[in-house]
C-alpha cells in the first residue's frame, strides 16, 4: 500500500480494519494486526465489531474522511479497539481473523 500527498498516522493493518466496519455483520469480530508489534505507530493493529462502527456514530466520525486521509490511528484513539503489544521481535506477517457467528 503506497500513499501520496496524505498526512494522516495509522497503519495498514489499521486501515484494513476501518475498511472492513461497513462490511461486518451484527455479530462479526475483525482483528487484523502486525506480528511485529508495529503497524506504522505504536499500536500492533486492531479489533473493530459494530459496537466500533455505533461508536463512530455516536461521535459523528465520517469513517470516509479517516480513510482518505490515511487517519486511521486518530480514529481508533476516539472509538477504541487499538491493539498494543510492544515489540515482539518476530516480524513474519499480518494476522486478520474475522469471526463470524
Amino acid at each position: 500500500m503506497v500513499i501520496k500527498d496524505v498526512h494522516g498516522t495509522g497503519g495498514r493493518n489499521q486501515y484494513l480494519g476501518m475498511s472492513a466496519l461497513g462490511k461486518l455483520g451484527d455479530k462479526d469480530t475483525f482483528v487484523s494486526l502486525a506480528s511485529d508489534g508495529v503497524d506504522n505507530s505504536p499500536p500492533a493493529g486492531v479489533i473493530v465489531d459494530k459496537t466500533t462502527m455505533l461508536k463512530a456514530e455516536e461521535l459523528a466520525l465520517d469513517t470516509k474522511h479517516y480513510l482518505t486521509h490515511s487517519d486511521t490511528l486518530t480514529f481508533f484513539e476516539k472509538t477504541g479497539g487499538l491493539i498494543y503489544t510492544g515489540p515482539t521481535g518476530a516480524n513474519v506477517s499480518d494476522l486478520m481473523l474475522l469471526l463470524r457467528e
